[in-house]
């Protein structure tokens, strides 16, 4: 599913991408379902175009990031419990460590266990993405610059 938002000059590319794989689609493989949001920034038009990745947490305050974790730690208790499993690896720190994800810099999966994970998910990007266009546009920031400015201050950037 794929949908832009024009911006004065350029848009937001919002895309969202699952993983066939634990989609449901193949019935051997009991796994959880995983989806993620992906966004684009496009600056300029026609030949002077041009595209740079972003992040919706980049624009996300503590609440919705808490709300956020609380849904994955949700679907993931689910699923390890469905599997007699002991939480593990990295999907097992959702529930092991209540600071766990989301970041930024890190393509995060949304997981999902069954319809109600899916129904929450939905309510969750819709709250968000009503007003996070705004929130971009107050302060626009590349993710890549963002990373330069958060994770890397002390280092030297080369500028092209």
């Amino acid at each position: 599913m794929k949908w832009k938002y024009a911006l004065a000059d350029g848009a937001f590319h919002f895309s969202i991408s699952t993983n066939f794989k634990a989609a449901g689609l193949q019935e051997y493989l009991f796994w959880l379902g995983e989806f993620r949001l992906l966004l684009a920034w496009q600056r300029g038009r026609g030949k002077h175009k041009q595209m740079f990745d972003v992040s919706l947490f980049q624009y996300a305050n503590e609440t919705e990031i808490a709300t956020y974790r609380e849904l994955q730690r949700q679907a993931l208790q689910k699923f390890f419990d469905e599997r007699s499993e002991v939480p593990n690896g990295p999907l097992g720190m959702y529930l092991t460590d209540l600071s766990y994800g989301p970041k930024p810099n890190i393509a995060e999966w949304c997981h999902y266990w069954d319809a109600a994970d899916a129904t929450s998910w939905g309510i969750w990007y819709a709250t968000i993405l009503s007003y996070w266009p705004a929130r971009f546009l107050a302060a626009p920031e590349t993710l890549d610059d963002w990373a330069w400015r958060v994770l890397w201050p002390h280092l030297k950037r080369n500028q092209e």
